[in-house]
This record gives structure tokens, sequence and C-alpha cells, in this order.
């Protein structure tokens, strides 16, 4: 009877352990990714502008209104804690709007920054300039304008990556008169280097192209999708290129096209795309994302399709679709904590209406997976689940120590 009552404790303690591990493992898991959801709003109608998120915040450097075409130059602050926008008080020397930001360290510290872009009179700017948010400063680089030009007209990069701390900017546009309008060139920005000498050329795209949605993959640039020009309307095109900055000698690569959008004409262009490296643990690791899906030839102008790229196999698939359809809109990755990221959009024309802009914005949340191998800063991290490893651990600890004594105990 003794021996039955001490298996039947020690039963129940390893059934104890085993539960209270379970739950462990139930609260460690990572959260479920998606859907699309509307988040909080812009604190005014913006198009053709861009975010940056940094140091848990997310940063955008100036806008075009929709309708009139007013250009704004403010610096607005996202504050990822309270959920709220505010005004920094400072505006971007040369407000423009058709730019993407480049987050890059340089001699001052973080800097974002902006290769030229259509500035409030309409015309087309060779400006560089930078936001430095942890001095909520501003600065020009006189010597280094963008040299991006269409038969030595100035434009505006149709896209720009970051990898290695240098700037990547591509295609672009500034309507013209003369073909072939869009942008061939490739530049590339070092600002590390000295004054005048920042900018290097690199590669050639195959073809003349504009507002390319652009991601880096694995220290690797993709430029996705664009548009072509013939002098009166933009067309866009669904062609991936992938640029490896350690063989610029190879040029751009062609890669998988983009899926015929749910309109059934090809092409997505003026939109957002996501990179997740493959070591990064995110749950998109190793992809690409396409958020939106700009068609300015057609009738509706953009579309909510999104496609995902596996960058392992060169394929394109459905993603999750928008809830609102947009073009010309911003994009950034909000880092919330060590398990979760969103996907962030806002702002940008909509259908509905000629150049019919919107306030909204919306996220795609993502998860963080745990590292393999459990350490100790993987627990404190968790202080509830680790609190229960420990009362199992004890629990199973006094059972057995009861029952070895009762074994060691004189019998009568």
């Amino acid at each position: 009877m003794k021996r039955t009552r001490r298996l039947f404790t020690v039963v129940v303690l390893c059934a104890l352990l085993l539960t209270l591990t379970a739950a462990w493992n139930v609260s460690a898991s990572p959260l479920a990714d998606g859907p699309w959801v509307y988040s909080t709003s812009l604190p005014a109608t913006m198009v053709r502008f861009d975010t940056e998120y940094y140091n848990s915040k997310m940063y955008l450097l100036g806008y075009r209104t929709d309708g009139t075409g007013t250009t704004d130059g403010s610096v607005w602050i996202y504050d990822v804690a309270t959920d709220v926008w505010s005004d920094s008080g400072v505006d971007m020397p040369v407000p423009v709007s058709n730019y993407t930001i480049a987050k890059l360290n340089d001699a001052n510290g973080v800097g974002l920054y902006i290769f030229g872009g259509r500035d409030a009179a309409g015309l087309c700017t060779t400006t560089v300039q930078v936001y430095y948010p942890d001095t909520n400063t501003t600065a020009t680089l006189a010597a280094d304008p963008f040299p991006g030009t269409v038969n030595g007209a100035t434009i505006f990069p149709g896209g720009v990556a970051v990898t290695g701390n240098q700037g990547y900017a591509w295609g672009g546009f500034c309507g013209g008169t003369t073909a072939p309008y869009t942008g061939i060139q490739t530049w590339i920005f070092n600002p590390m280097a000295a004054a005048g000498s920042r900018w290097s050329a690199g590669p050639d795209l195959p073809a003349n192209g504009a507002y390319q949605a652009s991601a880096t993959l694995d220290g690797k640039i993709f430029s996705v999708g664009g548009d072509t020009f013939d002098g009166a309307s933009l067309t866009a095109y669904g062609d991936v290129l992938m640029l490896d900055p350690a063989n610029l000698g190879g040029g751009w690569q062609t890669k998988a096209a983009l899926p015929i959008p749910t309109s059934g004409a090809p092409g997505c262009d003026e939109s957002r795309a996501f990179g997740f490296d493959t070591a990064s643990g995110w749950s998109l690791a190793g992809k690409i994302v396409l958020a939106g899906c700009g068609q300015w030839d057609q009738t509706s102008t953009a579309l909510p399709d999104s496609f995902v790229y596996d960058g392992g196999a060169d394929t394109w698939a459905t993603f999750a679709s928008l809830n609102q359809a947009r073009r010309n809109h911003a994009g950034a990755f909000i880092i919330d904590n060590a398990s979760s990221g969103r996907l962030w959009v806002g702002g940008g024309y909509i259908p509905g209406g000629t150049n019919l802009g919107t306030s909204t914005t919306e996220t795609y949340q993502i998860s963080h997976q745990a590292p393999t191998a459990v350490g100790l800063a993987d627990f404190s991290a968790r202080g509830s689940d680790m609190a229960l490893v420990v009362l199992a651990a004890a629990l199973l600890s006094l059972g057995l120590l009861t029952v070895a004594r009762r074994r060691s105990a004189p019998r009568a």
C-alpha cells in the first residue's frame, strides 16, 4: 500500500510539472500574424511622402496634400508607446514630396536622408537634406547634390534603399518632354565620405523606369515594379530586379516578376515594400512584402493587392490585402517589443476622385521567434513564465524528497 502511495505521489507531481511546462510553452509561443487593421490616423491628409522608424518612434519629413498639391515640410513624430503624433517644431530646409527616406549613420549620428524630390513649386530639386532625430535638427549637403538626370535634366529617384550604411538611388522621373523620360542610372551615397565625394555611379538599370518600390533582403537591393512613361501617361510594370553591392560588376539581375493583380492589368507602381533578412528571426524572415499596388494608368489608380516574395525560392505569392486601396503612401516597420512588430502604411491617394488622398493608416502585426537555445536572458524577459517553471521544479523536488524520507524511515 505504501509503495502504491509513493508511486501515486510521483505520478501526480510529474503530471503537474508537465502541465506547468505546457503552460509556459503556450505563453511563450509566437503571436499570430496579421491581419491588416486600421490604426491611428495621420495628423492630416498626406500623399507622396515616407516615414522611418528609429528608437521607438516613427518620423515623417514633410508631405504633399491632396487636391491642391501644396507641399508641407514639417517633421512629424509618432510615439509608438503613447500612440500619438506630434509636430517636432522643425521643418525640412527644402520642403519636398516624392521621396523615400534613407536611414544612415554619418559623423553626426543617425540621420534620416532625403535625396532630391519635388519641391513646393512643382520642380525637381537636387538638394540632399538630412534630419537628425536625436537632436531634432536638420542640415543640407550643398557639396553633394543628387546627381540623377534624364537627358541632362534633374529627376527625383524612383527607388531608394540602404544596405551597409550606404544609400542606393535608381531610376526616377520629373515629367520631361523628351524620351526616354524616366531614369536608368544608379547612384550610391556614402555618408562617411568627404564632402563633395559622397556620390559614386553604380550600374545602370536594364531599362528606364520610375516609381519603383524598394527593399533590402540579406544585404541585396531589390527594385519592385515601377512605371514607364510615353510622354502622356505612366504605365505600371511588374519587373523585379536585384543588385548585389558585393558584386556591382554583375549589375542588376532579373528576378521573378510580380503576379498579375486583381485588375487583370500587369504591374504595380508607387507602392511600399518591406524586406526581412533570413536570419532576422521575424516570421517573414527571408521574404519581401509589397504592401498595396498602384496602377496609375488604370481606372482605379490603386489596388489593395499585396504580394510576398520568397528570396530563397525566387517566387511571389499573394499576401493579405490592405483594407484601403492606396498608392503614393508611406511605409515603415515598427518594432513594438522583443516578440512583435508591425508593417505600417499610411496616407496616399485612394480611388474615388482625382488626386483624392487619405489620412488613414493600417498595420500588419508579425511575430519575432525566440532563439532555439533558451538562455537566462530569454527567461528574464518573461517573468511570469519563469515563475511557473520554478514552481514546478520546487514542487517536484519537494515531492521526491518526501518520498525519499518515507523510504528511509525505519519500519515498525
